[in-house]
């Protein structure tokens, strides 16, 4: 193996529509997922600084891509998302990672063949939701990161 994977975060909606919440969501995720991902799991894949947003990703995907789709909450666009979009023919559905944060999603977004893990409380059906602070998660909330982490280290080794 020996090109690099890049991993990109992908939100299938405009960041305008986002509220400041969603995008603090969004930034803690991503900052817990790297290091359980690089420091933990001790995967070799560059993480992109930034994150996607509708019709960016596009230029970005190619061979040696991972896309984790953040599904946030119900007001995505289901045409904007990898599956339902141009972006699908870019990458394998094994490079494609969903990440769904709302426990009551379009069942169209759950296609075989595509990774979809459940980012929330399923005792509660309740959003997870990140402090400012690493060290204040629960465990539970490490062992998803991880095992996100884990499925990827798996997808890199078998390229």
């Amino acid at each position: 193996m020996n090109e690099i994977f890049k991993i990109y975060f992908y939100v299938p909606s405009l960041e305008s529509n986002l509220q400041d919440q969603d995008k603090n969501w969004l930034n803690n995720f991503k900052r817990a997922f790297s290091v359980g991902l690089t420091q933990i799991v001790n995967v070799n894949a560059e993480i992109d600084s930034k994150i996607y947003f509708e019709n960016e990703l596009n230029e970005e995907l190619n061979k040696s891509s991972i896309a984790i789709q953040i599904i946030l909450n119900d007001k995505i666009e289901l045409d904007k998302c990898i599956q339902h979009s141009s972006l699908n023919e870019k990458i394998k559905k094994e490079q494609l990672f969903q990440i769904v944060c709302y426990p009551f999603i379009n069942e169209s977004l759950k296609k075989v063949g595509y990774r979809t893990i459940a980012f929330y409380d399923e005792n509660t059906n309740k959003p997870i939701k990140f402090d400012e602070s690493l060290d204040k998660l629960k465990d539970d909330i490490w062992l998803k990161l991880l095992d996100i982490s884990l499925e990827i280290k798996r997808l890199i080794r078998s390229s």
